[in-house]
């Protein structure tokens, strides 16, 4: 665990780092979205993800968040946020079970199944658009001198 408590040497970090290569490093929070048109049209297969990235000193990427969302049924094109990975906070959040601690061992058990399916559907190509997103930049990048 890095010091934002997220895991620095994931298979799911390993797997989004190519997509942050050309990023400025006064880009300091990013956010790749993975989405499966079908499943925003019907409701069918993987449910979108939103992989939050934040990093020190302008370097190494973190994962700072990871959201799913869903829909309440497949008629209702209405996204709500299901699983949230706060790994910034230690926190694990589900509308159904509320708020718990990252490290319980339950919810690790619960990431490494997530994130192990979500690499699978990854790799099979079911995400049909990928978007990445700046979140945050240093207005003064402070760091310019870091070598």
């Amino acid at each position: 665990m890095n010091l934002f408590n997220a895991p620095i040497n994931s298979p799911l970090l390993t797997c989004i780092t190519p997509l942050l290569k050309d990023i400025a490093p006064q880009v300091y929070k990013a956010k790749v979205t993975l989405v499966h048109r079908p499943y925003l049209s019907a409701g069918l297969g993987p449910h979108p993800v939103d992989i939050e990235l934040m990093r020190v000193l302008g370097k190494e990427w973190f994962i700072n968040r990871i959201q799913t969302f869903n829909k309440e049924s497949p008629s209702n094109n209405t996204l709500h946020a299901n699983l949230n990975f706060d790994f910034l906070h230690n926190q694990f959040h589900q509308p159904d079970l509320g708020h718990v601690e990252l490290n319980h061992p339950s919810i690790q058990e619960l990431y490494h199944s997530w994130q192990d399916s979500l690499l699978k559907q990854i790799h099979q190509g079911l995400y049909d658009h990928t978007t990445l997103s700046i979140v945050e930049v240093w207005s003064s990048f402070p760091f310019s001198t870091v070598q």
